[in-house]
This record gives structure tokens, C-alpha cells and sequence, in this order.
């Protein structure tokens, strides 16, 4: 049965010693230890409904600066590393993917662009066949092979492109062009600190599922209505978490990219 409590940091199941992160569905791979993190004091835990300067100083005390009261996420604002942050919008996170994937195609045009050149005569060959036929009223022809082939040759290495920028530039700064567009980046979730390359690249590949399996018959249509419910899950989860979110332990908040003296000097609670 799956476990029903809030997301934040409890007693690590697999070591009594550390503290794991639970994202409100499954826990997370980060972790942090009890012995470094969590030094008893004389100030005892601010009661439910306290204010945020009580667990502040709550925090100060206890050797959890930077860390989030397990649970504790209300009104979009969280206990970050250093401030409070705010989590990202839905409609920030659509402005930012569109901006990144008109880049990509941008970048993507010196390979795509004479595949995309070569097909343009056939397209508006069948173009032409499918506007006879309906005038004629007869059945449309399909779409060439060779239409199709190129199309997906474009897709493919467009995806290519995309998964190459976002998992490098998410483990340099957080951002993408996008992303520093519309003011919003990516961390783990409760540090600030980019995101490791493996966690990237797991958290990327969910994310453009649906175009890695567009040429499979049978799964394309799957990956793809779980393409949609994954942008589409932030809107009701509590965390602003998409699906890829979730699989990789990642969470989008309000902020500039990270500099490179933050990216080495800021250490989070979990170390992986």
C-alpha cells in the first residue's frame, strides 16, 4: 500500500542514521545524515502553525539551515537553502519549454535542414493528391514513406539535441534559455545546487518519451498520453512536480541561475 504523507525529510528507511526525502510519492535519492545535520539544542520544535521566523531560528538552532520542516510546503513557498523560494507556475514552466524547443529546432536546423529540403517537393505533391481527392470525393492518399521517414529523422534529432542541452546546461546552472527567460530553474528538490548528470538525463528521457517512441506503433500512442498527463500533472500536485520531477527527485522554483561561485560554495543536505 502506498505510503500517504506529505513531502519532506523523515527517518531514512534503509539507515537509522540519515534522513531520506520523501516527494509526497516515493522516496527520493537524496539523503542526509542525522549525526552531521541534527545537533539537539535547548529550542524545541515550533508547534503546527508557527511562524516562519520560529522555524527559522527552529532551523539556526538545530543544524538544519537550509533544509525544509518534514512536510512543510504551504502557499508555493518553501524553506529553501538560504531563503525562502518560491516554486515555479505552470504557465512559467509552457513559456519556458516553448522558448527551448524554438531554440532547438534553431540549432537542429544545419542537420535537419536538407532532409526538411529534400521532402518539401513531396509534401506538396501529396498535398496536391489529398486536395484532388477530397474535391473528387474519393479516398485521400496516405502519406508517403519517404515523407514519413523524413519527418521522423527531424524529430529524432531534434529530441537528440534537446536531451544534450538540457541535461548539460541543468548540471551547470540550472537553467536553460528558456528557463532564464522566464526566471524560473531546475534543483533538487530542497537544494540548491544543479542537478547531477545521471539525474538529468533519468529526468530528460521521461520527459521526451513520447518523441523517443514515436515510431512505434503501439507505444507511441501510449508515450504519448503520458507525455500529456506528465505536463499536465504540476497543475493539481502539491509540489509543482511534473512525473519527470518525480522520477528524478527534481523540483522547478522561482530564481536566476545558479553562479559559479554558488555552484561550488552551497552544499544541500543530501549528498549523491
Amino acid at each position: 500500500m502506498v505510503e500517504q504523507r506529505p513531502s519532506g525529510w523523515y527517518d531514512d528507511p534503509q539507515d537509522d542514521d540519515n534522513l531520506r526525502y520523501w516527494d509526497g510519492v516515493m522516496w527520493t535519492e537524496h539523503v542526509a545524515s542525522k549525526r552531521s545535520q541534527y545537533q539537539p539544542g535547548p529550542i524545541s520544535e515550533p508547534a503546527a502553525g508557527a511562524s516562519a521566523d520560529q522555524w527559522a531560528a527552529y532551523q539556526q538552532q538545530q543544524g538544519y539551515a537550509g533544509q525544509r520542516p518534514p512536510g512543510r510546503r504551504t502557499g508555493g513557498v518553501e524553506a529553501g537553502t538560504g531563503s525562502d523560494v518560491r516554486l515555479a507556475g505552470w504557465w512559467r514552466r509552457v513559456g519556458a519549454m516553448i522558448v527551448d524547443t524554438l531554440l532547438v529546432g534553431l540549432v537542429s536546423l544545419p542537420i535537419t535542414l536538407p532532409r526538411i529540403s529534400s521532402s518539401s517537393d513531396a509534401i506538396d505533391a501529396w498535398f496536391t493528391q489529398v486536395m484532388a481527392a477530397a474535391e473528387a470525393g474519393t479516398t485521400a492518399p496516405l502519406v508517403p514513406e519517404s515523407i514519413v521517414a523524413d519527418l521522423a529523422f527531424v524529430g529524432l534529432v531534434q529530441t537528440v539535441v534537446y536531451i544534450a542541452l538540457e541535461v548539460f546546461l541543468l548540471s551547470r546552472w540550472g537553467v536553460t534559455p528558456g528557463r532564464r527567460l522566464t526566471g524560473i530553474r531546475v534543483r533538487p528538490v530542497g537544494v540548491d545546487e544543479p542537478v547531477p548528470l545521471a539525474v538529468g538525463l533519468r529526468r530528460t528521457i521521461v520527459k521526451t518519451i513520447s518523441n523517443l517512441l514515436s515510431g512505434v506503433p503501439l507505444l507511441s500512442s501510449v508515450s504519448f498520453m503520458f507525455q500529456m498527463a506528465d505536463y499536465l500533472w504540476p497543475l493539481p500536485d502539491k509540489g509543482n512536480q511534473s512525473l519527470h520531477d518525480k522520477v528524478g527527485g527534481t523540483e522547478v522554483v522561482r530564481g536566476k541561475a545558479l553562479s559559479a561561485a554558488a555552484r561550488h560554495a552551497q552544499q544541500g543536505p543530501g549528498q549523491h
